[in-house]
């Protein structure tokens, strides 16, 4: 900023244009109280400025201009948003209607941001998509009783015990029970007629030899 003809009294303003200077002095000291008259472009200047100067009411100013300017173009409010550190305010949303417009990121637009922007933004698309589509086959008619049976076999019954059918006395079958000296002879009882079977085996063997 020349103060004079001569280049010792200048300030030089880094990382900042005249027209983006000249913006932000608009806001800074404009001629209207009542209103602010930029476009689009100089917000951003505006914006970019505060963000850099730390002028942190000219920059939420800057935002909540922009934020109408911006609502059509969800691309562009992402990556200023992310260029301006003005995430909380813009990147859901603009990732939101990025995610649910019916055209997926074209290349040029995917080269514009980072990578993790461009797989969360795909996945997302993937969830959406298969949720829209249930949701259209569920209103049509041919689908839709497929949808109601496939709910009610997942509802589980509260006490599943209790709905279980007891079986008829008839068809049960009753298993004797014995104390463990009944069950001794028993097992001594199946050992003695196993052997008498073999020896009775051999003995007929032999006879017929």
């Amino acid at each position: 900023i020349p103060s004079s003809k001569s280049l010792d009294d200048t300030f030089f303003l880094y990382g900042a244009s005249a027209p983006e200077f000249d913006a932000f002095l608009t806001v800074l000291l404009p001629n209207d109280y009542n209103g602010y008259v930029l476009t689009k472009e100089q917000w951003l200047s505006v914006l970019k400025l505060s963000t850099l100067w730390d002028f942190l009411t000219v920059r939420m100013l800057a935002i909540r201009h922009l934020t109408p300017l911006l609502k059509r173009v969800p691309l562009e409010r992402l990556i200023v948003a992310r260029t301006y550190n003005a995430r909380n305010e813009w990147t859901e949303s603009a990732i939101q209607e990025l995610v649910e417009r019916d055209e997926p990121l074209f290349m040029d637009e995917a080269a514009q941001l980072p990578w993790a922007y461009v797989v969360r933004i795909h996945q997302a698309r993937e969830v959406y998509a298969k949720a829209r589509m249930i949701k259209d086959l569920r209103k049509d008619p041919l689908f839709a009783k497929a949808f109601e049976e496939q709910e009610r076999s997942r509802v589980v019954p509260k006490n599943t015990h209790e709905e279980q059918p007891k079986p008829s006395p008839s068809a049960s079958l009753t298993v004797p029970q014995f104390d463990s000296f009944t069950g001794d002879c028993i097992c001594v009882c199946v050992i003695v007629g196993g052997l008498f079977v073999c020896l009775m085996g051999l003995a007929s063997g032999r006879i017929y030899q």
